[in-house]
């Protein structure tokens, strides 16, 4: 599980730091067919400044929690109700900018509306699979910075670098579809964005929990 919820959140927030601006909460729908479920799962994405916590519905499972440590350059993987998690280390901005001049990014000509937005899908070949992003500007601009945050690839970072691609376009992505031999694995659409105050104690990870050692994450180091 944690492979496939890592793959989807990795988060650079640390790039932000010194622009920084938005507080509140990013919320998608998630579907994740390649584990046999077609139910959309509400993935909260709680953003203040360098800071960063998400967690995902999973119904009767509980929730699947993600948090950003700006400071120690780490991020923390967990399943409410399990005593083991995981941490991994943030990449650093020479690895994502090596991913993102390996994409090539296709737009297609096709109009999407999520959310009541009008987006624009592109397309690019991922180590798993087809993938479609669908994205649109309009947004305010520190949304826009964050669209490169919401993905990733856990192959090769490819996911990241398009939607790093996105971001510098100032298009933020509403909609992406993960495809392998023409069969939906993992798809992912925007419901809403709200600004608001949070409180700190929100990210910060549990200190119950047994963390185990993995794999770099995308991220930025700036």
């Amino acid at each position: 599980f944690f492979i496939v919820f890592g793959s989807v959140l990795a988060f650079p927030v640390l790039k932000l730091h010194a622009q920084s601006g938005f507080e509140g909460t990013i919320t998608w729908a998630v579907s994740i067919p390649q584990m046999g479920d077609d139910e959309k799962h509400e993935l909260k994405l709680n953003i203040k400044g360098d800071k960063l916590e998400s967690e995902l519905d999973l119904g009767g499972m509980g929730y699947a929690k993600s948090f950003v440590d700006p400071s120690a350059k780490k991020v923390y993987s967990l399943m409410t109700g399990m005593k083991a998690g995981r941490v991994t280390d943030l990449q650093s901005d020479s690895s994502l900018k090596a991913s993102e001049s390996g994409v090539v990014l296709k737009p297609t000509g096709k109009k999407d509306t999520v959310a009541g937005h009008t987006a624009s899908e592109y397309t690019f070949k991922d180590a798993g699979g087809d993938v479609s992003v669908s994205a649109c500007s309009g947004f305010p601009k520190i949304l826009s910075k964050l669209g490169d945050q919401l993905m990733r690839d856990q192959q090769d970072g490819k996911m990241q670098g398009a939607l790093n691609q996105l971001s510098k376009m100032g298009l933020f992505p509403v909609k992406v579809v993960v495809s392998k031999d023409g069969e939906e694995q993992l798809s992912m659409e925007f419901v809403k964005y709200e600004e608001k105050k949070l409180d700190d104690a929100l990210f910060v990870a549990p200190t119950d929990i047994k963390y185990q050692s993995q794999p770099q994450m995308g991220g930025g180091t700036n």
